[in-house]
Order: C-alpha cells, then structure tokens, then sequence
C-alpha cells in the first residue's frame, strides 16, 4: 500500500507542475509554481478544517490532470506545444545532483538544531492532529514564520509515510524546486556558459550552507533560495503580467 501511494504521490506532483507550464509558466519554474500551489491550497483546506480530506482531494486531482495529459497524447489529441524543446545543461546537473541529494538524504537522521527547529514538532502536530495548531496549544511556541513549508511536508509524509527522510525529502522537493526556478532568468536557454555559473553559484551556496544543512527542517537556506526562484520567476514573466501577478500571490503566502 505504502508503494501504491508513493507512485500516486509522484503523479500527482508532476501532474500538477506539468499544469503549470500548460498554464503558460516556463519550463523551469513549473515544479516551483506546482509546490507554491499546493501550499496555498493546503492552507485553505487547513483554514477550512478540513487538512486530511484536502490531502486526498489534491492527490486525486493531481493524479487525473497527469492521467488525461497522457490519454491526449498517446491518442494525438492534443499534443503541447514544448515537446520540442531540447534538454539543457542544467537539466542533467539538476538531475544528477538531486539524486545524489535524495540518496544522503535517505541516510541522514532529521536533526533538532535548537528551539528553531519547531517546524519540525509542526510538522509532526499537523500529522498526528490533521489541524494547524490554535493559540490554546502549549507545543508550538514560535509564531513568527507562517508554517507553509510544514503543511507542504506534511503533504508530502502523508503518502510517503512517517519517518526522518520523507520530512527531509518533502523539504528537498521544495528546496530543489526552487533552484530549478533560477535557471528561468536566461535570456538563451543554448548559452551553456550561462548555465554552468549558475550551477556553480548554486553549488557554492550549498557549500556554505555550514550551520543549517539538510538534516534539519530550519527555514533559513529554503527562504532564502525560494526568494531567489521567486525572484527570477518574476523576471522571467515581465511580458506575462498575469501569470506573474498569479505567481508573486502563490509564492508571498508559501514562502515560509
């Protein structure tokens, strides 16, 4: 079962960046504009009371939206307009050092740094209560940051099961996400030189990420790197008002 969800859970993921870039959004900030999605959806069905039916109905939704893209396809339907494009630089480094990432992670204890570390007791209170914590409640002390990165990984650890590495895994999802967005700010997408000092500021920054690491569920590296994609994904949609009005909305509420 625990399998099945799994699979589900990456459908329904990738359904739901694949409708961003159906929406118009850039190839490289759709994974960023998916996750700032589903925060803000979450968010409402939390405000709503109603956290554990919006898990299954963004999973569902998610899922048929992946499912009909691929029934359109296969049957020539409708075919989109960016199968063409060609893979880049940044997209084999992206690849290739995600999964580097994800296989430490898997071998990595989650690590409570300080009293800062509270996103991880929300995270675990959003998954054993399915509500956001009220002022009543004693365990959540800190108040400063809105807890929309906890209500992404609570997501996420609600199909990938409870443990260490699906809450470091469901922060990475939103960490690299971002990261992919910052590649939008190319002007050429064939400049490989461009590309490859991106890369190596990305890598450089990860480098001296010494005090927060991965280990952990501390907000700092991930404001500051969702900022940056936020940033650029901006930039990217200056001729696009619209959709980047829409994103700077998604991502002012997710960006905690």
């Amino acid at each position: 079962m625990q399998a099945i969800l799994t699979v589900l859970f990456a459908l329904s993921y990738w359904g739901y960046a694949n409708l961003a870039e159906i929406a118009g959004f850039p190839r490289q900030m759709k994974w960023l504009v998916a996750s700032a999605g589903l925060i803000n959806l979450l968010y409402l069905f939390a405000m709503l009371d109603q956290l554990e039916a919006g898990y299954w109905i963004l999973l569902t939704a998610g899922v048929i939206s992946q499912l009909v893209r691929w029934s359109l396809v296969i049957t020539k339907k409708w075919q989109p307009d960016f199968v063409d494009e060609r893979l880049h630089l940044y997209d084999f480094w992206m690849l290739f050092a995600g999964i580097l990432f994800v296989i430490q992670l898997l071998k990595n204890p989650l690590v409570h740094y300080d009293n800062y570390s509270h996103w991880a007791v929300m995270v675990k209170y959003l998954h054993f209560t399915g509500h956001l914590p009220d002022a009543g409640q004693k365990l959540i002390t800190f108040t400063s940051y809105l807890p929309g990165s906890s209500l992404f990984i609570a997501y996420v650890i609600r199909f990938l099961g409870y443990s260490s590495w699906a809450m470091l895994l469901g922060q990475f999802f939103l960490i690299w996400s971002a990261i992919g967005g910052l590649f939008a700010v190319l002007p050429d997408q064939r400049r490989q030189l461009n590309q490859l000092v991106i890369c190596i500021a990305i890598s450089f920054s990860m480098m001296a990420n010494i005090s927060i690491r991965t280990n952990n569920l501390l907000v700092d590296y991930l404001l500051a790197v969702f900022t940056a994609g936020a940033l650029a994904g901006i930039w990217a949609l200056r001729q696009k008002p619209l959709l980047q009005l829409a994103f700077f909305s998604c991502w002012l509420q997710a960006c905690s």
